[in-house]
């Protein structure tokens, strides 16, 4: 496979393409806050799925629950940018992985309050296995962090290395994490389909363009690497 270019968004394209996405989301937010015949679908789909838990998956759902729940997102976090910078990246990339994982997940905290959706109506559910959540629902903010995770490491590997094979494979398990996380809080009965949906739609772009405005402001001060990205390529 030939290799892959070095990522160069331009923050004059995305922080603009990024703000159009957010309000785009919240204004849908709002409008499938008010739609009883969307609400009342996906209140059949949950309850269609909650028919169907499993001895194993439930499990599965649980430990994201906890894992990517406010406390546990942050410890992993951490633990991934310190890694981020002990394994060669130094601080610039480790700060960098910190804020592209920070900021769409503040992002989508800041809809998820404006829309102030209700969680699913935990009555409809065959089997509730947690208590419903006090916060809002859509978006999600467990699939945001799984995105916005997700998206921090397909940057940071494409700042390490311009080979293909690295890049496809962390790309996958992004998307995977992405998307099991956001079935496990369908699978809980906690979110609607549109509140993770939301949730996989809206970080990637935030992510962008947080990438983009950090790298230029890296540039702006001297602080780049040779290869232009802040490390050095393999």
């Amino acid at each position: 496979m030939s290799d892959i270019p070095p990522p160069r968004p331009r923050p004059v394209v995305w922080v603009p393409i990024a703000v159009a996405v957010v309000v785009a989301i919240t204004v849908a937010g709002i409008l499938i806050r008010d739609s009883a015949a969307v609400n009342d679908a996906e209140l059949s789909f949950l309850h269609d799925l909650s028919a169907r838990h499993s001895a194993w998956l439930t499990p599965l759902a649980l430990v994201i629950n906890t894992g990517f729940g406010p406390i546990g997102a942050v410890i992993v976090s951490l633990i991934v940018a310190v890694a981020v910078g002990v394994s060669g990246g130094g601080p610039w990339p480790a700060a960098r992985f910190a804020l592209l994982v920070v900021v769409p997940w503040l992002v989508v905290d800041v809809v998820k309050a404006v829309v102030s959706r209700p969680r699913p109506d935990s009555g409809v559910l065959v089997e509730q296995i947690i208590r419903e959540p006090l916060s809002a629902s859509y978006p999600s903010g467990h699939t945001g962090f799984a995105a916005a995770l997700g998206m921090a490491l397909v940057w940071t590997v494409l700042s390490r290395t311009r080979r293909t094979t690295p890049v496809v494979v962390v790309t996958v398990v992004a998307a995977a994490l992405a998307l099991v996380t956001a079935w496990s809080r369908m699978h809980l009965g906690v979110h609607h389909p549109t509140d993770v949906t939301a949730s996989i739609l809206l970080v990637p772009v935030v992510s962008t363009a947080v990438f983009a405005v950090y790298e230029r402001a890296v540039a702006k001060r001297g602080l780049r690497a040779p290869n232009g990205s802040g490390e050095t390529p393999s």
